[in-house]
């Protein structure tokens, strides 16, 4: 499974970097691969933080995605379409679909 999670502004992203790498060290499995400022790996989820322009974001083909930006949504979207991945409005909804996939 493959999370896109992107802010306009990189200091917002870093916040919440940090929230996850708090709220996942704390509730789920000890061996979860946490880079510096990057990717967070658990199992076969991957959680990719991006922030800035959305240009970026074209080829990705995320299963789920989180923004604040309209046009980030909509450049997600077109990749998130190959696969029925869809957009989770509340940045808390991510944390529970990786803790329902870390139970099944």
């Amino acid at each position: 499974m493959f999370i896109i999670i992107h802010r306009s502004k990189c200091s917002e992203i870093r916040k919440i970097f940090d929230d996850f790498v708090n709220v996942l060290s704390n509730k789920m499995d000890p061996n979860i691969k946490i880079r510096k400022n990057g990717p967070i790996d658990i199992g076969n989820t991957r959680i990719d933080f991006r922030c800035g322009e959305v240009y970026k974001l074209g080829g990705l083909i995320p299963d789920y995605y989180n923004t604040d930006s309209q046009e980030a949504s909509d450049f997600l979207k077109c990749g998130a379409d190959k696969v029925n991945g869809k957009e989770i409005k509340d940045i808390s909804g991510i944390i529970d679909i990786i803790k329902r996939r870390e139970l099944n």
